[in-house]
């Protein structure tokens, strides 16, 4: 039988629809759909582009920043210490009493607390600052004139430290101020704040108070506040 020539061109015409949608969805879609992703990718890059070339523009000024904040922690830092150890604790109390003439006679400490740290949690590298603190009890006698110079000496002393609270009674019988403080002391671990072991001076075996030993009276408290001192019940300018 002889085909019709309507019927093959209805076929042909079948056929190249068939292949054209075939095109148009394994070639042209996958084209069309690669070349809107890159678009939006080149977009994208262009608007990262404009915030790199916007912070070029700015570099000095971010640098600039930069440079006075680490000023500001640097200062910062700059007042505190490496921290307290007990033996460095001991020694500060001593140069409390000898500043102020005070009679410490007892003195308590605590581990070191860590308040804060960069360090980034899982990493194996140390952290960078770290900021720690501990807490020490003084328990001391003095005259009046005298407790005050101890508040002065806590508050100006050259590392950080504050009152956390204070007990005060006082002895009318022998005119003294016998107080409990509690101290807050703090301190830094990092490369710019090294420990170094305080030094200590000889203690004789049997020295029954290592802080020293004042009688706080009122005739003291004058030759004190006269910048005059008391040596053995002897006063000397």
């Amino acid at each position: 039988m002889k085909a019709n020539p309507m019927h093959i061109l209805a076929g042909a015409l079948v056929i190249a629809v068939l292949i054209l949608l075939a095109a148009y969805k394994f070639v042209y879609s996958p084209n069309v759909d690669e070349a809107n992703k890159i678009a939006n990718e080149c977009k994208n890059l262009e608007t990262r582009k404009e915030e790199l070339n916007n912070k070029m523009l700015n570099k000095s000024l971010y640098s600039e920043g930069i440079d006075n904040s680490t000023k500001i922690i640097d200062a910062v830092l700059a007042k505190y210490g490496p921290g307290f150890k007990p033996e460095k604790t001991i020694m500060m109390a001593v140069d409390m009493g000898d500043s102020t003439g005070a009679d410490i006679s007892a003195i308590t400490f605590t581990p070191d607390t860590v308040i804060y740290s960069n360090g980034i949690e899982g990493s194996e590298e140390p952290a960078k600052n770290t900021l720690v603190f501990s807490k020490s009890t003084v328990t001391l006698s003095a005259g009046y004139t005298q407790f005050k110079k101890v508040v002065d000496f806590i508050n100006y002393y050259s590392e950080r430290m504050n009152i956390d609270s204070f007990n005060v009674e006082y002895d009318r019988e022998n005119m003294t101020i016998n107080a409990t403080i509690l101290m807050n002391l703090y301190g830094v671990i990092d490369e710019n704040h090294v420990y170094v072991d305080p030094e200590v001076p000889e203690i004789s075996l049997g020295t029954p108070n290592i802080f020293g030993h004042v009688v706080a009276n009122p005739e003291e408290e004058e030759l004190l506040e006269n910048g005059e001192a008391v040596n053995n019940g002897e006063t000397t300018e």
